[in-house]
């Protein structure tokens, strides 16, 4: 049964022809509009106004099984477990130089979230920054570009704030030099892919023991053995075969002896151990004799993976200097350059050996030192 006014159609179906896809079929005002405050096109899409003018708000078939809209989609209730969404820029807004004293910036898309005015009903508000051209003061040596909500650029002059990075668009930053405009970076709060950026820093981190819980080496007792504690490495979704609701935790395994493999500077070069060999170092990735007198000592470098299985946890490399003493090698921890066997380079540095070429004890202090690293050390 269909309705119009006060004629009733009893089993009518009314169907609705239009030339084309975006053919207007069917409209609805309020008595006194302008215009239309519902559009119906003959491919079944609606949009949306306020009567005064254009439709701005719509929805529609993007293709087969997808709908989709053009403009925010916002729930009386955003859930924002399911949904978390974050002021920033999404599209444009490239910065470049434009003269001495102005750049130049491309047109673009962002959006507002505010959280604060109603933390369980967050709005959002979309921000068109229109290209143009801007110029820069030229008072102090640098600044930070905004957009408001209302897509207007400004000038800070000291890097945002946490509460203005969230109530505005932070856009680049500007350099300037004897008078004259020298830098122009487009640096965003970019929105796209959240997730994806999030395993950006992750990866840039690189693997790290656990605060609270780091693994340590100690010797295993007088001999050349050591042992491993139990212990936690933080390692990009290692653990996510085991619990997807802890996927980047990791935990050590202890070891009562260690079983570790040795490596120099060349990839490939790992080989199975498990006593540390004091009389060896690495010299341009070839395993050569210490030289020198029973105090001549190096720096082995201990490398911790997220294997969380015994015998493939550790790796150690040897070292690549010389010191005429534990306490020379001890001081020259990082001092100098290390290359990294490039298949233990994604691995955490969990501590240093200094050791002397006569040590026969990793218990005997005289002779070896054990340092454990900090949680992001470098090798």
């Amino acid at each position: 049964m269909v309705s119009y006014g006060s004629t009733t159609f009893a089993g009518t179906s009314v169907t609705l022809n239009g030339a084309t896809p975006s053919t207007s079929v069917e409209t609805t005002r309020v008595t006194g509009d302008a215009a239309a405050r519902l559009n119906l096109n003959a491919d079944g899409g609606i949009s949306w106004g306020n009567g005064a003018g254009a439709t701005d708000t719509n929805i529609y078939r993007a293709a087969s099984g997808i709908l989709q809209t053009d403009s925010i989609f916002q729930p009386a209730i955003l859930d924002t477990q399911s949904q978390p969404s974050s002021t920033g820029l999404y599209t444009g807004c490239v910065m470049t130089k434009a003269s001495a004293t102005t750049f130049n910036i491309t047109t673009g898309t962002g959006y507002i979230y505010d959280y604060a005015t109603s933390p369980g009903s967050p709005s959002v508000t979309k921000v068109t920054i229109a290209a143009q051209t801007v110029t820069v003061p030229l008072t102090q040596a640098d600044y930070w570009w905004v957009a408001n909500a209302a897509g207007v650029i400004s000038n800070l002059t000291a890097p945002p704030t946490p509460d203005q990075r969230r109530t505005s668009i932070l856009l680049g930053i500007t350099s300037t030099n004897a008078g004259a405009l020298t830098v122009v970076n487009s640096i965003p709060q970019y929105t796209g892919q959240p997730l994806a950026q999030l395993y950006d820093l992750m990866y840039a981190l690189g693997t790290f023991t656990a605060q609270s819980a780091a693994p340590v080496i100690s010797p295993n007792g007088a001999n050349l053995n050591f042992n491993l504690s139990t212990g936690s490495l933080f390692a990009p979704s290692f653990n996510y075969d085991a619990d997807v609701n802890n996927p980047h935790l990791n935990t050590v395994v202890a070891e009562t002896p260690v079983a570790f493999h040795y490596a120099t500077r060349l990839s490939g070069s790992e080989t199975a151990a498990t006593l540390i060999d004091p009389t060896h170092y690495d010299v341009a990735g070839v395993v050569t004799l210490v030289p020198g007198g029973g105090a001549t000592a190096t720096n082995q470098v201990v490398f911790l993976s997220g294997t969380q299985t015994a015998g493939t946890q550790i790796a150690i490399q040897y070292g690549q200097t010389t010191f005429a003493s534990l306490t020379a090698a001890a001081a020259g921890l990082n001092s100098g350059p290390f290359v990294v066997d490039p298949a233990l380079s994604p691995l955490t540095v969990l501590a240093f050996i200094s050791i002397t070429r006569q040590c026969t004890s990793l218990a005997d202090t005289v002779n070896c030192l054990i340092t454990p690293a900090g949680q992001f050390q470098a090798a």
